[in-house]
């Protein structure tokens, strides 16, 4: 069984870091703030390794890819220091994810970004600095919301002993992004 848990292809934001680093332009359109009601929405049918960290690496990659978006879009200081805050812990979240895939000796892919979380992420990047900012607080309040529920049932509910705990310490860092995202305009 451990054998077979070895060879399971997980994915995992292994990559995140330099998936990151893919700025090229997006098509230039209209913001559709519509869509951003959409994003990332966790599909906690079931809580194995697989769909934890498929669902947690995407996530990552969002609150990082559409941090360093408005980074490059707001002049709100306290919007900036929130996007560079989330750059900074999302990247940890994922380290903390890789380490213990590592340690159950699970395989890793690169995360993806859902459909909704890609046309969000071009929409703040096409956006005026005024519509991304909004579009981007909107998005980070949906994407945290579903990153708490995630980690919390992983936690609870999870299989594999190393990602469980994981997600217990992650699961804390999200409400206090939460909390952060209160204090913010649009709350």
């Amino acid at each position: 069984m451990a054998r077979m848990k070895g060879n399971l292809l997980i994915v995992l934001p292994v990559a995140l870091v330099a998936a990151c680093g893919d700025q090229s332009p997006a098509t230039p359109e209209a913001p559709d703030t519509e869509l951003t009601e959409a994003v990332a929405e966790p599909i906690i049918e079931g809580v194995d390794d697989a769909s934890y960290l498929a669902q947690a690496g995407g996530g990552d990659r969002f609150e990082i890819e559409s941090s360093r978006a408005i980074l490059a879009k707001t002049e709100d200081g306290a919007v900036k220091d929130f996007a560079r805050k989330m750059v900074e812990a999302h990247t940890a979240s994922t380290e903390k994810l890789k380490a213990a895939a590592a340690k159950a000796n699970l395989n890793v892919t690169p995360p993806a970004l859902t459909p909704e979380q890609d046309v969000t992420l071009k929409s703040i990047r096409s956006a005026s600095a005024a519509d991304a900012t909004a579009t981007y607080l909107q998005a980070q309040r949906k994407a945290h919301a579903d990153a708490l529920t995630l980690h919390r049932t992983y936690a609870e509910q999870g299989k594999t002993p190393a990602l469980k705990t994981a997600a217990g310490e992650i699961a804390p860092v999200v409400e206090e992004h939460i909390q952060m995202l209160d204090k913010l305009p649009g709350a």
